[in-house]
């Protein structure tokens, strides 16, 4: 089976629920993946797995992007329904 999603429109990636607005992320989003996953609270108990470099955060982006290039699922932005400030990050790999 091909799970391949080709050229799939990052404006059919979005969803909706009550309160939160989670979308498929973009190149903009590299800051907040970094802002993110650079903070030692979001790594506490592993430290090293946090990212040192904004580069990081583009390869992070660049490995999700790619996830849901070829199989059509990945990681989301989430946002509250009002707001375009990015609250974290959720979704699964596609051999998780």
């Amino acid at each position: 089976m091909d799970l391949r999603m080709g050229d799939r429109s990052l404006a059919s990636e979005d969803l909706l629920t009550a309160r939160l607005s989670p979308r498929r992320p973009t190149q903009a989003d590299s800051e907040a993946i970094f802002a993110i996953h650079s903070d030692p609270a979001t790594y506490r108990h592993t430290p090293s797995d946090a990212l040192a470099s904004f580069e990081e955060a583009g390869e992070f982006y660049q490995r999700w992007n790619n996830q849901w290039q070829r199989y059509g699922i990945g990681y989301w932005v989430v946002r509250r329904d009002d707001s375009a400030l990015q609250l974290g990050f959720c979704g699964a790999s596609p051999w998780n």
